[in-house]
This record gives structure tokens, sequence and C-alpha cells, in this order.
């Protein structure tokens, strides 16, 4: 056997793991979830006060962006980088934003939250560090959740703070002001004592950010419940 075809054979295999690797490591992205936390719902839970740092306790947070493949689970991790020790560096609107949209709503150390997102999901996201929390933000903004809970109250079904709604009527609300009309949406709920309260939204996005179906309606409510919206506390 010759040594030209040696090298040829050599180089043809080493050609073909590159692209196994460089797959591998993207082909299994399938999308996106937000995930919006009710700060009242999640303070209740812990039987505890607003931090200090949540700055509208009347609106629906970011918990997270979470990166998902085709059976709705987390794909292979995507980044080595972690999050670094002196904090974001970042263009300047994502320290002014995330503090307001993206708080730690109990314990009020937010550099400690976000790093905690982004070992746990933004390294599986396919982005690096400041696109993952910019392309969140854009996102939430997107949605103007801000006025989430006022676009609610307006709704066809006029879901308002400090009522009870079954989950139909919620997941209706929901379809018609983050939805678009068309996308479901999911309704995560928290069991406190022995009733249900609304604790999360999940908003099911593609990998180019745009709504899709969720594939289910609710998370942890039980059929025929009614479930709490709480007021702030």
């Amino acid at each position: 056997m010759s040594n030209q075809f040696i090298v040829i054979v050599l180089v043809f295999f080493s050609f073909i793991n590159v692209i196994l690797v460089s797959s591998d490591t993207t082909s299994d992205l399938h999308g996106y979830i937000l995930v919006l936390q009710w700060p009242n719902t999640t303070c209740f839970m812990k039987n505890t006060k607003f931090s200090k740092n949540v700055m509208y306790p009347r609106s629906f947070g970011i918990h997270g962006l979470r990166p998902i493949n085709s059976i709705f689970t987390k794909p292979k991790e995507t980044s080595k980088f972690h999050y670094p020790k002196s904090g974001l560096q970042c263009p300047r609107a994502i320290p002014q934003d995330l503090p307001i949209y993206w708080p730690n709503i109990l314990k009020g150390d937010n550099t400690v939250f976000w790093a905690h997102e982004w070992e746990s999901h933004g390294r599986y996201s396919g982005l690096e560090i400041c696109a993952y929390f910019i392309k969140t933000l854009s996102l939430y903004k997107k949605l103007n959740t801000l006025k989430l809970v006022e676009a609610l109250a307006t709704s066809s079904k006029h879901v308002v703070l400090g009522s009870s709604y079954d989950l139909p009527i919620l997941s209706a609300a929901f379809k018609e002001t983050l939805g678009d009309g068309k996308n479901d949406i999911t309704i995560k709920c928290a069991k406190i004592g022995i009733s249900y309260y609304l604790w999360e939204v999940h908003v099911y996005v593609n990998t180019t950010f745009s709504l899709v179906n969720s594939p289910k309606l609710s998370e942890g409510c039980l059929k025929g419940e009614d479930i709490i919206f709480p007021s702030p506390l």
C-alpha cells in the first residue's frame, strides 16, 4: 500500500470526523422556551417578600430561556464558556435591562441567578453569552410582557388579578395575549395548600424566535380545579 494512498485515506476520515463533530453540537437544537414567572406566586410559595431588586411586582418577569431539542428536552452543550466572575461584558442595555426584566425575585443576588441560567441553559442554546441574554430580553419586549396583566384584563376573557379561573379560560386568554391568537401557551401551576396558583407561563419559539404552538396546555395543574391569579402581596 503506497504512502500516498494512506495519506488520502487519513485525510478523508479526518474530514468525515470534522463534519460529524460540528453537526453533533447543533443538530438537536429545535427551539426555545421563554419561561415567565408571576412573582407573587413565587413569593407566596416561599412565604417571603420580594427582593428589593424587583421593580415591577405587578408584571410577569423572566425566569429563563430554555433551549430544547425535538423531544422537548435539553439539547447538547454548544458552549464551553463559563459565566465570567467579573460579570457580563455586554452592550450597555444589558446591565440596565436585566435587573428590571430578569431579577432574582427571592434572594436579590442577580449575578448568581444569571450565572445559574447561563450555566444551566445558555451553554446549550447555540448562542454566545451576550446573544443569549440579548435575545431573551428582545423576545420579552417583543411580546410586550411588561403590559401582560393589562392585556389579560382587556382580553375577551377578562382575566384579572385576585380571581380564579378554570384552565380553558386561562389558556384562551394567554393564547390571545401572548400567542397572537394562534399559538397555545403552557400554563404552569403551583399547588399551595389545597389550592392551585398561576405560577409560570411557557412561550415556545423556534430557532428564529418566531412563536410556535406549545406541545401542552398545562403543567402541574389539576383538571377541573380553578387556578388562582393572586394579587401582589
